[in-house]
C-alpha cells in the first residue's frame, strides 16, 4: 500500500485514514480522522482503498506528520529553527502563557506589518510579541494571505509542551 493512499478501516469506525509510511514489514502507519495515528499489519486487517479520493500529496503527508509532532521542553530558538527549516515562508508564533512570541526575521516582518516593537533577548534573539487571544492578527494576516503558524502551548502541570496548532493556508 503507498503512501498518501486514502482508505478507511474495513469494521472499526475510525473515519478516513491517509497512509503515512508505506507497507513495511506488511504494516502500515495510518493516521485516521477520529482515532489519531495506528499501525496496521496487513496480516491481519485489509484497509480499504477509498478510490474516490485522490492520494494525498508529499507536502500534505509533512503538513499532517508536522501538526503531531510536541514540543516537549524546547527553546524557542529550537522551536523555531524546526519549524522555519520546513515551513520558511511561514510567519511563525510560539505561544508562551498568554502571549504568542515572534523571533528573528519573523519579529522584523510583523514590525513592518504591525508596528511591533522588537526587543533583543539574550542570544542576540530579537522578538517580539502580541496576545495569543488577538484574532484581529490572524484575520490581518489571511487578508493579506500571509502565511503563518501558531504553536500553542498544552496543559502538562509540568515542563511546557507545545505543538503546532494552525498552519495557514
Amino acid at each position: 500500500m503507498k503512501k498518501g493512499t486514502v482508505i478507511k478501516h474495513p469494521t472499526a469506525d475510525w473515519g478516513k485514514g491517509i497512509v503515512l509510511e508505506s507497507a513495511f514489514n506488511n504494516t502500515i502507519q495510518v493516521r485516521f480522522e477520529k482515532v489519531g495515528f495506528k499501525t496496521l499489519s496487513l496480516e491481519y486487517v485489509k484497509p480499504v482503498i477509498l478510490k474516490n479520493d485522490s492520494p494525498v500529496t508529499e507536502d500534505e503527508l509533512d503538513r499532517i506528520k508536522g501538526k503531531e509532532r510536541i514540543y516537549f521542553n524546547e527553546k524557542f530558538i529550537d522551536i523555531f529553527n524546526d519549524i522555519k527549516s520546513k515551513y520558511p515562508k511561514h510567519l511563525i508564533f510560539i505561544q508562551n502563557g498568554y502571549y504568542a512570541e515572534i523571533l528573528f526575521e519573523d519579529a522584523e516582518a510583523c514590525s513592518k506589518l504591525f508596528g511591533f516593537k522588537i526587543y533583543e533577548r539574550s542570544e542576540n534573539v530579537q522578538t517580539t510579541g502580541v496576545p495569543i487571544e488577538s484574532k484581529r492578527i490572524w484575520e490581518d494576516l489571511q487578508q493579506l494571505q500571509r502565511p503563518y503558524i501558531i504553536v500553542s502551548q498544552l496543559d502538562s502541570g509540568g515542563k511546557p509542551r507545545r505543538k503546532i496548532s494552525e498552519i495557514y493556508p
